[in-house]
């Protein structure tokens, strides 16, 4: 996400941007990736995105990944193996909406919302 100073970190919450310390990975161009991303950094409002947009113009930076998907060999740069995925949100801000299914009842089922704010 572009804006004064630099790319910020997708993930709402963080603010990692280009210019310091942390790595900014941007999204990988396979569309299957780059939708399961988006979906873990609870950014479904960018699904509407291209890809090719999506890998330009967003970031997320590397405290959203575990270490075993970050290598940084022969260099300084860091790079993501091809499998990574963004599972660490610590800033509080994974507003992740889980789906509550009761089953106890023979009636239709009832599917509740319940968001994380």
């Amino acid at each position: 996400m572009s804006r004064k100073g630099g790319t910020v970190c997708v993930v709402r919450g963080c603010s990692s941007r280009t210019g310091g310390d942390t790595s900014l990975f941007s999204f990988p161009k396979d569309p299957v990736r780059a939708e399961c991303w988006l979906r873990k950094c609870n950014r479904e409002d960018l699904l509407d995105k291209s890809v090719d947009a999506l890998h330009r113009n967003f970031k997320v930076c590397e405290k959203h990944f575990e270490n075993k998907y970050i290598t940084q060999a022969g260099g300084t740069r860091k790079h993501l193996f091809q499998q990574a995925v963004p599972t660490i949100f610590p800033h509080g801000s994974k507003h992740s909406l889980e789906l509550e299914v009761d089953n106890s009842e023979e009636r239709p089922k009832k599917v509740t919302l319940i968001s994380g704010e």
